[in-house]
């Protein structure tokens, strides 16, 4: 299992239309097209940045295949709606991981 995890850096003012839409249509969109199997979603809560608000989104994939096609046929048409809607009021970064050891109670 692998975990692509997309964190952001939202302008506060932008905060509130951001969370929406990644509630109601950006996840939604990035799950539908079929390689991701879950996504969770996180906020800093020890920011010290009095002008930015940090998320971080896991998304759950099971093959590294599945990951590069959806960067390759997905991801650039729904990363440019990003863009258009919320162009300067946020960056990103992006990482791919291999879950090696997980555990739970």
């Amino acid at each position: 299992m692998y975990i692509y995890s997309v964190t952001i850096h939202i302008d506060k003012n932008t905060e509130d239309e951001w969370l929406v839409f990644m509630k109601e249509k950006h996840i939604g969109d990035v799950l539908a097209a079929g390689y991701f199997k879950s996504c969770s979603m996180r906020k800093v809560l020890n920011e010290n940045d009095d002008q930015h608000i940090t998320y971080n989104l896991e998304y759950g994939v099971e093959t590294k295949d599945d990951y590069n096609a959806y960067r390759q046929f997905v991801a650039p048409a729904l990363q440019a709606e990003l863009m258009e809607k919320f162009n300067g009021k946020f960056s990103a970064e992006r990482l791919f991981y291999k879950i090696v050891y997980e555990t739970f109670l």
